[in-house]
C-alpha cells in the first residue's frame, strides 16, 4: 500500500485514484536470505540500497543491476539515507510506532528519533548531520540533530500540504514535494532556505509529485506517481518539460549515479528503471522486493565532521562546545590552551579508504593560538596561526592524506606557540572536512 492510501482526511481524487490503484497490489514476505546479518554490514561501496514498502526489506543492488543482498526491516521502510559515518538510517511507516531506525555499520538496530513522526517519508541529511523528515500526514518537516533531538523545522503554514519528498541542493536550500496542493490541487515543489523562509519553487507538470533529484547541472527532477513521469525543472523553477514517460509505473524515488544515469522506483510493478543523462530509457535496471519506495547510495566524496560531534581521545586542557550561528552546525568547540604543548586528539571515523584533502574549519580571535595538525601521528600540512584582531570564521587547507583503510583516525591537534599580538594559546575548531580525491 502506498504512503498516500492513509492520509488524514479528505484526500484530493487524484489521491484517491493512487490509494485504489496501490491498495489493490499484493503484500510480498521477505525470504530467508534478507534476514542475513552478514547483508547488514555496511556500508558497501557502489551499491544501490532501496527500501520495499510492502515486503518490509532492503534490497542492495551493484551498479549493473544484480542483487547483492538485502535484509528485513522494522514495519514499513520508506525514506533512507546514510550519514557521513557510514550509518544506515530508515524511516518506519509503522502506526503502531513510527520511527527513524539506525542501521550502524557493524550491522546493529537501534532507534535513532520516534518523536514528531507521522507517516514519515522521505528523510536527508544536511551538511551539518541534520536529519530531516517529511511528514505527510501532519504537513510538517521535523529535523534531528545528530543526537536525535527534534523540532519542527516546516508546516502548513509554510506551504506544506501532505510533503513526501526531500533533497537539498548544493547551497544548503531544502526542497519539498508536496502531494496536493498548487494551482491545480495536484501538487507542487516548495523550496526552504538554510534558516527556513519557504517558497512555492514550482507548481506546474506536476500529477501527485513523490520523489525528488538534482543533477550536476542542478536541474531538479520530479516523479509524477499519478502521470507516470518524470518532470524537468530548471535551477530557477522553469518547467522544461517531461524528461521521460516510458517504462514508468508509479514511480516514486529518484537518485542520479556518478555518470548522471537517473534511477526511478516504480513502485506498482516492484523494478527500478534506468535512464540515460539524455532521459533515453535503458530500461529495467533490477527487480525488487514488494513496493520500492526510496533510495540511498554512500558517497564518501565529502566527509563533513561537525567539531561538537566528534569524539574526544585525550586532551591536556579544558575544553567546551560553544553555541555560535555564525558557526557550521551553530556551535564550535574551544580547547583552553595555556601553554605549548597543549593539545586535543579526536577521534574521526574514516568510512572508507582513498587519498582525501584535508580542511579544518577554526575561529579565529585575539586570544588564539598556534597549532599543528597530525593524523595518525605524522604531521599534517603547516602550522595554522589562529590569531586575529577580529572574531571571525576561517577555513584552512592542510593538503592530503591517505587512509589505506576505513576505521578511527586520530586527529591531534597541538599547541606549537602564538602569535606575538596574541593574548593566549586557546585553539577554536568549527568543523573538519575531507574531500576524496579522485
Amino acid at each position: 500500500m502506498l504512503l498516500q492510501t492513509r492520509l488524514f482526511g479528505a484526500l484530493p481524487v487524484n489521491l484517491l485514484v493512487l490509494a485504489i490503484l496501490q491498495s489493490a497490489l499484493p503484500s510480498v514476505s521477505a525470504g530467508s536470505d534478507n534476514l542475513d546479518k552478514a547483508d547488514r554490514i555496511l556500508p558497501r561501496p557502489d551499491t544501490i540500497y532501496e527500501t520495499n514498502y510492502r515486503s518490509d526489506t532492503i534490497d542492495i543492488f551493484s551498479l549493473t543491476g544484480s542483487r547483492v543482498g538485502g535484509f528485513g526491516m522494522p514495519v514499513k521502510p520508506t525514506g533512507l539515507a546514510f550519514d557521513n559515518a557510514g550509518n544506515l538510517y530508515v524511516a518506519s511507516d509503522d502506526p503502531a510506532g513510527y520511527s527513524i531506525q539506525k542501521v550502524a555499520p557493524d550491522g546493529t538496530f537501534s532507534v535513532f528519533a520516534d518523536s514528531g513522526l507521522s507517516f514519515p517519508s522521505a528523510i536527508v541529511f544536511d551538511e551539518a548531520a541534520n536529519l530531516y523528515v517529511a511528514n505527510p500526514r501532519n504537513n510538517t518537516i521535523e529535523k534531528f540533530t545528530p543526537d536525535g533531538v527534534g523540532t519542527e523545522f516546516a508546516n502548513g503554514e509554510d506551504g506544506l500540504q501532505q510533503p513526501v519528498g526531500l533533497a537539498f541542493d548544493t547551497a544548503g536550500n531544502l526542497y519539498v514535494s508536496n502531494a496536493s496542493g498548487g494551482p491545480t490541487g495536484i501538487g507542487s515543489i516548495e523550496k526552504f532556505t538554510p534558516d527556513g523562509v519557504g517558497s512555492v519553487f514550482a507548481d506546474t507538470g506536476m500529477r501527485v509529485p513523490f520523489g525528488l533529484a538534482f543533477d550536476s547541472a542542478g536541474n531538479l527532477y520530479v516523479s509524477n506517481s499519478l502521470s507516470n513521469t518524470i518532470e524537468k525543472f530548471s535551477p530557477t523553477g522553469e518547467d522544461l518539460g517531461v524528461f521521460a514517460s516510458t517504462g514508468l509505473n508509479k514511480p516514486l524515488g529518484l537518485m542520479f549515479d556518478r555518470d548522471g544515469n537517473l534511477y526511478v522506483a516504480n513502485n506498482a510493478n516492484n523494478t527500478i528503471e534506468k535512464f540515460s543523462p539524455t532521459g533515453e530509457d535503458l530500461g529495467v535496471f533490477a527487480h525488487t522486493g514488494g513496493g520500492p519506495h526510496f533510495f540511498a547510495m554512500f558517497r564518501p566524496n565529502h566527509l563533513h565532521f561537525e567539531s561538537e560531534a566528534l569524539t574526544v581521545q585525550a586532551r591536556s586542557a579544558a575544553y567546551n562546545i560553544l553555541g555560535d550561528p555564525g558557526a557550521s552546525g551553530g556551535a564550535y568547540a574551544v580547547l583552553k590552551a595555556t601553554v605549548p604543548g597543549d593539545f586535543v586528539t579526536y577521534s574521526v571515523p574514516i568510512v572508507a579508504a582513498g587519498t582525501y584533502d584535508v580542511k579544518v574549519g577554526i575561529q579565529t580571535r585575539n586570544n588564539r593560538g598556534i597549532f599543528q595538525l597530525a593524523i595518525a601521528g605524522v604531521n599534517q600540512g603547516t602550522p595554522q596561526d589562529e590569531y586575529s584582531p577580529t572574531i571571525g570564521y576561517e577555513v584552512r587547507d592542510l593538503g592530503i592524506v591517505t587512509f589505506t583503510s576505513g576505521g578511527n583516525q586520530a586527529f591531534r591537534f597541538l599547541v606549537t606557540g602564538r602569535n606575538p599580538s596574541s593574548s593566549g594559546y586557546a585553539l577554536a575548531f568549527d568543523y573538519i572536512d575531507l574531500d576524496l580525491i579522485p
